[in-house]
């Protein structure tokens, strides 16, 4: 019996059971069980591999759609072997990259596994934000940790309250109170029309920087738009625009950057002009 599947240009035939001393070219394990082959291609995988597997799927750690990409190394964005969500090398012959161009790859189990729901009582969660199960911290302990997203110390007066969560293993920890209001993705954005989607980067040859503040993103959590290939810190994607009088900073849609007041015209030469109107800038009129 043959079948004719996406996943190769060849028919494959059905195997009763499988050559033991051959490997799965999707889950990399020795063959066992029913099995399909192209024999020519030595190419071979489980049928329960093949039931499995799909053009293409939705993830329940990244929001744009995944779809199969073959021969992984060979992968045109990869920018290295580690998968996105477990951050171990991919070894098999086949993964799951951003149909959007995120540079965003994953194991293929790794793609499928689903979000574990929790409720506040519960010791062990699940986050979109990282894929290790994240396990509530002990009170003693939080004056040890910093938080991944707000940066304090998870013992902070500011959030002593708030409970945290934590992969001991990948140092990442979170505020129950930041983990709250972490979006999965900022539309109509100040500075970008796209959608921006969080992504957990753990690509440690990352040398993307951030388009607000031209820093260098060190792998740990951004937004994105991988159509545009734009990147963002989470503090500069979720910067508020400010609109007090008195403020010493602001975020204008005019300008990627946080806008500072200036204090000293002089700095800037004496003939600085306003970008909108063209007027030379003159004290005591407030200028960013």
């Amino acid at each position: 019996m043959e079948i004719q599947h996406f996943i190769h240009k060849h028919p494959l035939s059905f195997i009763k059971e499988g050559n033991r001393m051959k490997r799965c070219n999707v889950c990399w394990t020795y063959l066992s069980g029913p099995t399909y082959g192209c024999e020519p291609c030595k190419y071979f995988l489980h049928k329960s591999c093949l039931d499995e597997f799909k053009e293409e799927v939705q993830s329940s750690f990244h929001l744009c759609p995944l779809r199969i990409a073959y021969y992984f190394r060979y992968s045109f964005h990869a920018r290295s072997d580690d998968c996105f969500l477990c951050y171990e090398t991919i070894t098999s012959k086949c993964s799951y990259i951003c149909k959007l161009s995120c540079t965003f790859q994953t194991h293929v189990e790794c793609a499928v596994k689903p979000m574990v729901e929790y409720s506040d009582e519960e010791y062990t969660i699940q986050h979109f934000t990282h894929h290790h199960p994240l396990k509530l911290v002990d009170s003693n302990h939080k004056h040890t940790v910093i938080c991944s997203f707000c940066e304090e110390l998870c013992s902070s007066s500011s959030s002593s309250s708030s409970s945290t969560y934590g992969c001991m293993g990948c140092k990442f920890f979170l505020h129950k109170s930041c983990m709250k209001s972490i979006p999965r993705q900022l539309t109509n954005h100040r500075i970008h029309p796209c959608a921006l989607i969080f992504i957990s980067d753990s690509d440690r040859y990352s040398d993307t920087k951030c388009d607000c503040c031209g820093e260098h993103i060190v792998p740990g959590m951004k937004f994105s738009c991988g159509a545009c290939a734009l990147n963002l810190h989470i503090k500069c994607a979720l910067f508020p625009i400010a609109e007090s009088e008195d403020a010493k900073e602001i975020q204008h849609f005019s300008h990627p950057h946080t806008l500072a007041l200036v204090q000293n015209g002089e700095e800037y030469g004496s003939e600085a002009r306003c970008v909108a109107c063209a007027q030379i800038c003159l004290a005591p009129a407030p200028t960013f």
